[in-house]
């Protein structure tokens, strides 16, 4: 729900809101004669990204002639927009203005606030010289790389970092405990390197972050660990990789992507329908050297997509005495291949109620698939003779499978 302004409530003072909202530009009407409101969000965490700016009554005219009034937070002339500090009257996140007598403000950049902006090549929260990111915001390496710790502010970094840069973390937590849900990543060729591996060192997501939209074209997360479900969305073109990475669950979704899994440990104690769930039409998928151990009924490993390419390489999926198949595929006109991988124990049994859940080692459905298994094993999949090692429905479909053992 819009918030309810107070009449006469002064314009430069912003409501601070701590969750989602509504689209920048969403108009509103009230009886205050402020023109709109913008929902504004750089993409950083706690209070200061999310935020519902008053901004100059339009029915005055005054914002962009250069004379800061009352109902304005900035006014830089003619010269204002995004990019300069101040667009709208409003002082865009990562600036300060200043008035200058007999001339608009004067905004510029803040070097050390974590969000990069203006000429800044990099900014890491901090000044200080030798971490990758100089005291005056330069970068001390070519591509930029930069080093920061947990207290420093990773979400709003991450959001604003220059294309081609490397953030190394040290081990610790990366996450208020909670506020930040989601997070955006837009520039291309970012890749974010922890100090640990899947199970200790760095930790992301420790608190309420769960939604990652990366939207660009290449983003990598390496060598730590995610303590909460995550759900990653990746835009048309998009690419994403995972590497020596830690997960309870994930969910990842895009178009037209590029998805690299490699060197994962999930190990799903939530109580979620999935371990891992890939989504992708017309996109590329590779998993290779992951270990899915799973502690909850419900499917381990959900494929699922059209004309899109499924590759799965020295990989184990293996339940723990609980119900639900190991690898489900649904789609139409896909390749799945699955070579030199262990699909263990996922039951299809009955529980205390009688219920029978699907279950078994691996099911494909859906026309025109094409699946293909080299040198795996299915074994242990059909407790109660409820499930089998592996079904497959597919009209105008394709099985062909090279070595290995499958048995109930």
């Amino acid at each position: 729900a819009a918030p309810v302004l107070p009449s006469g409530g002064n314009a430069s003072a912003a409501v601070v809101l701590s969750g989602s909202g509504p689209a920048p530009g969403t108009a509103f009407t009230c009886g205050t004669g402020v023109a709109r409101l913008e929902f504004r969000s750089n993409g950083c965490r706690e209070e200061r990204g999310f935020r519902f700016a008053f901004l100059a009554d339009a029915r005055e005219g005054s914002c962009g002639d250069g004379v800061r009034q009352p109902n304005e937070e900035c006014d830089v002339g003619s010269g204002g927009g995004p990019g300069s500090g101040c667009d709208h009257c409003v002082v865009e996140t990562g600036f300060v203005c200043t008035v200058v007598p007999n001339s608009g403000d004067s905004c510029t950049a803040t070097c050390g606030d974590g969000v990069q902006a203006s000429s800044e090549e990099c900014d890491d929260g901090n000044q200080v010289a030798g971490d990758g990111c100089s005291a005056s915001c330069t970068c001390e390496h070519t591509p930029c790389s930069i080093s920061i710790g947990p207290s420093q502010d990773l979400v709003s970094i991450l959001a604003t970092i220059s294309a081609g840069s490397t953030i190394s973390l040290a081990s610790g937590a990366y996450d208020h405990p909670a506020k930040h849900r989601h997070l955006v990543v837009k520039n291309s060729n970012i890749k974010v390197v922890g100090a640990g591996n899947s199970s200790a060192g760095t930790v992301f997501c420790s608190g309420l972050m769960s939604s990652l939209r990366v939207a660009s074209t290449s983003l990598s997360f390496q060598n730590l660990s995610f303590a909460n479900t995550l759900r990653i969305f990746v835009a048309d073109s998009g690419g994403l990789e995972l590497a020596s990475v830690g997960l309870d669950s994930v969910y990842i979704e895009g178009n037209h992507a590029a998805i690299m899994l490699r060197d994962l440990v999930v190990k799903r104690k939530a109580d979620v329908d999935h371990g891992v769930h890939l989504v992708g039409d017309n996109s590329s998928v590779s998993v290779t050297r992951v270990v899915v151990h799973d502690e909850q009924d419900g499917h381990r490993m959900i494929l699922q997509g059209n004309n899109s390419t499924f590759s799965l390489k020295d990989t184990r999926v293996q339940a723990v005495d609980t119900a639900g198949h190991c690898v489900v595929m649904f789609g139409s006109s896909s390749r799945v291949s699955i070579d030199s991988c262990d699909v263990l124990t996922c039951w299809a049994n009955f529980n205390n109620a009688g219920f029978l859940p699907e279950g078994g080692g691996l099911r494909f459905q859906g026309p025109k698939l094409q699946v293909r298994l080299k040198d795996t094993n299915v074994m242990d999949c059909g407790a109660d003779k409820a499930g089998s090692a592996m079904y497959m429905d597919s009209y105008h479909g394709r099985f062909t499978m090279e070595g290995g053992v499958m048995s109930g």
